[in-house]
C-alpha cells in the first residue's frame, strides 16, 4: 500500500482522524501546528565563551526541555567530501569547516558502476530499465543528443562586449563541460574510461536516519546520504554507540558545490522505510520520490517532475549540466520554421531547434549562485521534506570566482566560497514539530491539514536556535527558508542598541544587479534571501541578534510583522580573535550585470487564479493531473504571465521550474513609474526590493496579484510551476507546461507517454523518456521486479493513464486504483472537503 496523502484521505474515512495523526499526543489542537509559547531573549546573555542563560523550553506533554542559544552549528557537509583532498579545521567551537575553495577538488571520492549512461548510446552502461540504476538518465547527458551537440559546438569567446562594464569577461559561448576534451574523442571510449574527465559525480541514498536537534532531543528522520561514507551500522535506525546516533544523514543534507559548465551526475538510490501511524510495531512501508533541484535550469528528466519516481529500493540518475540559458536564444515560431523550411527543404528538426537556443553567450542575469534540492514526490512532497530531505546546492561561475578571490590590487569583494572563515554560511530555516511524548522520538505530521504545517520550535542548519560565532568582518548568509507553511520576516537586534541593517546581493537563485540596504525583510516559503551582514564595528563579546518578526498563528498565511513581539532564531557572538578576510562589498556596489526582457519579444499573455474548492486548491479551475499539460509556450519565446489569489484567506508562493521570471507589478504596485523611469533603471520606491531582478518564487498574498515576464529556453518539458505551502502542494495547486516548437503539441496529452519517438533525428538515436516504470503490455512473460535491459520483449518504461494503474499500485507507487473516480482529462476529484471548506470560499 503506498503512502501518500490520498491514502490518508481515503484510509480516514474508516479509522478516523485520531489514528492518523503521527506523534499526536501532547500537542496542542488537533495536530494542527500550534506554535509553542514565544521564546524570549534574555537580557542578560554575557556574550561570553559560554552563550549565557536563557528560558528553558519544554515540550509540551512532556517533561524534556532544552536551553536555546548554547549549542553552535557550522557550515553544512559537503557532499564528496575527501580529507585527503580537503583540509578541514576543527574551530575552538567545534564547529567543522570544509576549506575547499575550488569546487574541482575532491568531488568524485567513489567511481559510480555501472557509468552513467544514455538511452541509444550502443553499450552497456546505466540505461533504463538496467539493474544498476533501474530510471536511467536524461537524454540531454547523451553527447549525440541535439542539445548537448550543438551547445558544445560553441568554443572559443565572442569579442568582448564594450557595453557590458564590468561583466565583459561573462561573454564566453562556452560549451556544457568546457572542462573536459569530449568533442575531441570516441564517445563510447569517453564511456567506458574510468576517469570522469572534469565531470563530478557523487552518489546519494535517501534513508531513515536520527538526528539531534539540541541536547537529549533526538527524533527519527529522513535524510539524504553521502553514500561513498561507510555506514558502521547495518540497520539505519541502529544508533552508533559511540554517539548515540545514527550516521546514515543528517539535517540539512549535504551541500553540493558546482561550477558553471562542469556537469555534475547524481546517483539516488531511495531507501525509505516509512513508519506508518498505527499501532506499535506497525510494518514499515516504502514509498517512491523524486529529487527536485530548486531553481535550476536542467532538462525535465532530471528536474523532479512529480511522478518521474525513484520507485522504493530504486536507482535514479539525475544529470545537472550546471549552464544557464543562452542570450541569443530565438523564439521557434511559425515564422522561422517557414523560413528553415524554404533554406533546408524540411520541417524543423531537433538539430534546428537547439540551435535557436544553445548558441551564443550565456545569459550573465541567469547564471544561478544559491539553490537547494528536496523531495518533490506527487502527494507526499509536505511530509518527506519535513522530516529532513533538504539541502544547499551551490554554483559558481566566473563572476563569482572574481568576486570571491583578490584582485591586483589586493581587493576582494566578497568572502571567499564556502571558505575555511565561516564567512561565506548557508542558513536552512525551518519551524519544526517536535512531540517527545511517550518517546515516540518522531516528528509529527497531521495528513489532514491542508492548511499548511506550522512548528512549534525553530531550528537554524538543524539546530534549536543556536549561537554563531563570527569575528570583526563582513558575512555572507544564503538564507533559505526550508519550511513547509510559515513566513519568516528578518531583522538584526544588537543588544548594545545600536542599529544594524542587512545589505542584500541576491533574491532566490541568482545575485542582484547592485547591493541594496535592507532594514528588514520577509522570506516566504523556498526562497533564499542572499545577504551581507558586518559585524567589524562590534566589540568583543558583544551580541546580536536575528529574530523572525513575523507573526503567524495558521498555515494559510502570516498575520504580518510586528518587531516589538520578536523570535530570536540565532545569537551571533563577536570573537575579535576569529580569523577573518577583509571584504569590500557595501550598498550600492555593482554586483552582476542584468538585461531585463523586452517587452517587444513577449508573443502571449496569459491568466492563472489560484482557487479552492472541495477542500483542496485548482489553478484555472482543474487540479493538478501530471498526464495533462495546461500550457505550451514556444520554445525560447517570452510571455508575459498573471497569476491571481482567488482562494480567500489564504496565502501562496508559487515557484516556477526551469527558469527565472521578472515581476512587473507587485500587488499593483509597478517596478516603474514611468517610461523614462525605467529606461533609466529607476525603479519605484513602493515596489519591492528583493524583485527588482530575477526571482522564482512569486508570492502570492490572500487577494494579491503579480505579473511578470519568462522566458522559456533550452529544453523542452514537462515542467511545473506550484505553490510552495507545500500541503497546497499535494492538494494539486500545481500545473503543467511544457516549452515546443511552435506548432508541435506538447507530448503530455493525457494519454501519450513521454517517451514518444517523435524527437529522434539523424543526429541521435536516443528516444526521450521519464524514467517511469515499464507498461505491463511490454513483456508480459518478464518478472516485473526483475526487468532485464537485454530482454528484447522488454520496453523502455513510461506512464500512461490507462494502462499502468495497477502495476503501479503493485509497485507502490501513486495512489490506489481503488481510489477515488477519475474525473475527465485525467484529473483526479480530490476526495471529500476539510472543515476550513465553510470558513472560505472561492470569492471571499
Amino acid at each position: 500500500m503506498s503512502l501518500s496523502r490520498r491514502f490518508f484521505l481515503k484510509t480516514g474515512a474508516i479509522a478516523g482522524a485520531g489514528s492518523l495523526l503521527l506523534g499526536r499526543a501532547g500537542l496542542a489542537g488537533k495536530g494542527r501546528g500550534k506554535r509553542g509559547r514565544k521564546i524570549e531573549a534574555s537580557n542578560d546573555a554575557s556574550g561570553s565563551s559560554d552563550p549565557g542563560p536563557s528560558d528553558l523550553v519544554t515540550f509540551p506533554g512532556t517533561n524534556v526541555t532544552y536551553k536555546p542559544f548554547t549549542q553552535t552549528f557550522g557550515l553544512p557537509k559537503v557532499l564528496g567530501f575527501d580529507s585527503n583532498e580537503i583540509a578541514k579545521v576543527i574551530d575552538s567551537d567545534g564547529v567543522v569547516m570544509p576549506t575547499n575553495s575550488d569546487p574541482d577538488v575532491g568531488q568524485d571520492p567513489i567511481p559510480l558502476d555501472p557509468y552513467p549512461g544514455s538511452p541509444g548510446l550502443g553499450f552497456d552502461g546505466a540505461v533504463v530499465g538496467s539493474k544498476g540504476v533501474y530510471h536511467g538518465i536524461a537524454p540531454e547527458y547523451s553527447r549525440n543528443n541535439p542539445t548537448h551537440f550543438v551547445s558544445n559546438s560553441n568554443m572559443g569567446e565572442d569579442p568582448p562586449d564594450p557595453k557590458a562594464g564590468d561583466c565583459q569577461h561573462l561573454t564566453a559561448a562556452y560549451p556544457w563541460d568546457r572542462y573536459d576534451d569530449r568533442n575531441k574523442i570516441n564517445v563510447e571510449t569517453y564511456y567506458r574510461q574510468e576517469t570522469r574527465n572534469g565531470e563530478a559525480h557523487y552518489a546519494l541514498e535517501i534513508r531513515n536516519s536520527r538526528h539531534e536537534w539540541a541536547p537529549d532531543v533526538v527524533t527519527d528522520i529522513l535524510a539524504y546520504r553521502d553514500a561513498g561514507v561507510e555506514c558502521p551500522t547495518e540497520d539505519p535506525m541502529d544508533p552508533d554507540p559511540a554517539t548515540g546516533l545514527s550516521v546514515t544523514g543528517e539535517f540539512p543534507a549535504p551541500t553540493i558545490v558546482a561550477r558553471q559548465t562542469q556537469p555534475t551526475v547524481i546517483r539516488v538510490h531511495n531507501r525509505i522505510k516509512f513508519r506508518p501511524p498505527g499501532p506499535a510495531g506497525a510494518k514499515d512501508e516504502p514509498t517512491e520520490c523524486s529529487v527536485h533541484l530548486h531553481g535550476d535550469h536542467t532538462p525535465c528528466h532530471s528536474d523532479g517532475y512529480p511522478d518521474f519516481y525513484i520507485l522504493p529500493e530504486k536507482k535514479r540518475d539525475y544529470y545537472y549540466p550546471n549552464v544557464g540559458p543562452r542570450d541569443q536564444a530565438k523564439a521557434v515560431t511559425e515564422k522561422l520554421t517557414k523560413e528553415l523550411e524554404d533554406t533546408e527543404g524540411a520541417g524543423l528538426t531537433p538539430l534546428q531547434i537547439a540551435e535557436q537556443g544553445c548558441l551564443g553567450n550565456y545569459s550573465v542575469s541567469d547564471l544561478p549562485t544559491t539553490m537547494w534540492y528536496h523531495e518533490h514526490g506527487m502527494d507526499i512532497t509536505g511530509y518527506l521534506v519535513c522530516q529532513g530531505l533538504a539541502g544547499f546546492y551551490l554554483i559558481q561561475d566566473d563572476h563569482e570566482v572574481s568576486m570571491t578571490t583578490k584582485d591586483a590590487y589586493g581587493n576582494q569583494m566578497l568572502p571567499s566560497f564556502y571558505g575555511k572563515t565561516g564567512q561565506d554560511v548557508p542558513m536552512a530555516l525551518m519551524d519544526q514539530v517536535i512531540d517527545l511524548a511517550a518517546g515516540n522520538g518522531i516528528l509529527p505530521y497531521d495528513f489532514f491539514d491542508h492548511n499548511g504545517r506550522l512548528g512549534n520550535v525553530f531550528s537554524v542548519n538543524g539546530k534549536l536556535q543556536p549561537y554563531y560565532k563570527v569575528g570583526n568582518g563582513k558575512y555572507r548568509f544564503r538564507f533559505l527558508n526550508a519550511s513547509n507553511a510559515r513566513v519568516y520576516q528578518l531583522e538584526l537586534k544588537p543588544e548594545d542598541g545600536s542599529k544594524l541593517n542587512f545589505v542584500q546581493i541576491g533574491q532566490d537563485t541568482w545575485e542582484l544587479d547592485t547591493a541594496v540596504e535592507r532594514e528588514t525583510f520577509p522570506v516566504w516559503m523556498a526562497e533564499r534571501v542572499d545577504v551581507i551582514i558586518d559585524f567589524s564595528k562590534f566589540e568583543h563579546g558583544d551580541v546580536i541578534w536575528l529574530n523572525n518578526i513575523m507573526q503567524q498563528k495558521s498555515g494559510r498565511r502570516a498575520d504580518g510583522p510586528d518587531s516589538e513581539k520578536p523570535t530570536p532564531l540565532v545569537k551571533f557572538i563577536v570573537d575579535k580573535y576569529k580569523e577573518v578576510e577583509d571584504v569590500t562589498v557595501e550598498a550600492g556596489d555593482k554586483i552582476r550585470c542584468f538585461t531585463p526582457i523586452k517587452e517587444k519579444d513577449v508573443l502571449a499573455t496569459r491568466y492563472f487564479t489560484f482557487t479552492r474548492r472541495n477542500g483542496a486548491w485548482q489553478i484555472n479551475n482543474r487540479f493538478f493531473s501530471p498526464r495533462t499539460t495546461n500550457s505550451v509556450p514556444i520554445l525560447n519565446s517570452a510571455e508575459r504571465w498573471i497569476f491571481q489569489n482567488k482562494s480567500g484567506g489564504w496565502s501562496h508562493p508559487i515557484h516556477i521550474h526551469l527558469e527565472a521570471h521578472e515581476i512587473y507589478k507587485y500587488n499593483g504596485i509597478p517596478k516603474f513609474l514611468s517610461k523614462s523611469d525605467e529606461k533609466a533603471g529607476k525603479f519605484n520606491p513602493e515596489f519591492p526590493a528583493g524583485f527588482v531582478n530575477n526571482v522564482d518564487v512569486s508570492p502570492l498574498e490572500p487577494g494579491g496579484e503579480t505579473e511578470f515576464l519568462m522566458k522559456f529556453r533550452t529544453f523542452t518539458g514537462p515542467f511545473v510551476f506550484h505553490c510552495h505551502v507545500l500541503e497546497h502542494e499535494d492538494m494539486r495547486m500545481m500545473n503543467v507546461f511544457d516549452p515546443r516548437p511552435a506548432g508541435e503539441p506538447s507530448l503530455n496529452d493525457g494519454n501519450r507517454p513521454h517517451n514518444s519517438p517523435f524527437s529522434a533525428d539523424g543526429v541521435s538515436s536516443y528516444i526521450e523518456v521519464s524514467g517511469m516504470v515499464g507498461n505491463e503490455t511490454d513483456n508480459p512473460n518478464k518478472d516485473v521486479n526483475d526487468p532485464q535491459p537485454d530482454n528484447p520483449d522488454f520496453g523502455p518504461p513510461f506512464f500512461d493513464r490507462e494502462g499502468d494503474r495497477e502495476l503501479l499500485e503493485e509497485r507502490n507507487v501513486g495512489f490506489p486504483s481503488t481510489d477515488f473516480p477519475e474525473a475527465p482529462h485525467g484529473q483526479i476529484d480530490p476526495g471529500p472537503p476539510d472543515e476550513d471548506a465553510r470558513d472560505f470560499h472561492d470569492d471571499d
